[in-house]
């Protein structure tokens, strides 16, 4: 794979740090690299307890935090509490750095008028659409809801429009008028769908702390999430959650958030200011670099 050859490469080249950056490139951090060279690796969370996976894929990233932990000079966790965990099952030191994102201004609706969308009028799902991240849980919550308030769905399927698993959303959101599919955003239409969204979801059954949360809180969007991603800071003080795998409770609590929209606009404004404070690229950034430097000294 293009991650081997990447290790070999770093023998002729000869390099100070090597970064691992997930579960699935810290397989790699068994293989040797020259002395000097330091490994530094992060995890963002317990990946292999996400029950759709298959029995491979949940024992490759088991795996994978093993040899982290045993071969890395630098272990990194992006949350308190999964650095406490891997502390306290592998006895290693662990650094804590957390995700960052931007402080956006809010953008007008202009582009998202094409499909009949505008500000407050529609719920928002943003994300590869693959199966653990949940999607089709939040259709069929969404479904039953009596509501005028649209259901976006935007986002890559995971390999193409033919994919199994993007062919069944498909079906499901085809009995519903209020779904969209918009397919893989970016750029002034991605911050147009987050300047105005009412509500963000995130109904993955993975825990982790995804950046697309972090945006919306950036953009004072109130986010719904997933019960599996609680123990994160920013989730358990900032977000709305309902038990995971939990379409009954997607539902109540979603239909709830649309009935509620001062409640909607508070809880988006004390995620704005709890992410400026503690998640800004800035301080981001600075952490990183005094590992490295330290790393490499």
């Amino acid at each position: 794979s293009l991650l081997i050859l990447s290790i070999f490469h770093t023998w002729i080249r000869g390099v100070d740090i090597i970064c691992y950056h997930g579960s699935q490139a810290a397989l790699a951090s068994c293989l040797p690299v020259k002395s000097r060279t330091k490994k530094i690796v992060i995890l963002h969370g317990r990946e292999w307890v996400n029950i759709r996976l298959n029995f491979f894929s949940r024992l490759a990233i088991f795996t994978s935090e093993k040899f982290a932990s045993k071969y890395s000079d630098y272990l990194i966790a992006a949350s308190k509490f999964f650095r406490r965990d891997l502390e306290l099952k592998y006895e290693v030191p662990v650094e804590y750095v957390s995700p960052g994102t931007e402080i956006h201004n809010l953008k007008e609706p202009q582009k998202i008028l094409k499909w009949e969308l505008n500000k407050n009028t529609y719920i928002l799902f943003l994300g590869r659409l693959t199966p653990e991240k949940g999607c089709d849980l939040l259709i069929r919550a969404y479904r039953c809801l009596d509501t005028d308030m649209k259901l976006v769905i935007a986002g890559p399927a995971f390999l193409n429009f033919k994919d199994r698993y993007y062919r069944h959303l498909i079906s499901l959101g085809s009995e519903d008028p209020r779904i969209i599919f918009t397919g893989a955003v970016a750029g002034e239409f991605k911050e147009e769908l987050l300047s105005n969204a009412y509500v963000v979801v995130y109904p993955s059954s993975t825990r982790g702390l995804p950046l697309v949360l972090l945006e919306a809180m950036g953009y004072k969007r109130c986010t719904l999430v997933s019960s599996v991603c609680k123990g994160y800071e920013v989730i358990d003080n900032c977000s709305v959650l309902f038990k995971n795998g939990d379409i009954q409770d997607l539902s109540e609590r979603l239909g709830s958030l649309v009935k509620d929209s001062e409640r909607c606009e508070c809880q988006g404004l004390k995620s704005h200011e709890y992410v400026s404070k503690r998640f800004s690229w800035q301080r981001v950034a600075s952490e990183f670099e005094r590992i490295f430097n330290e790393a490499v000294s």
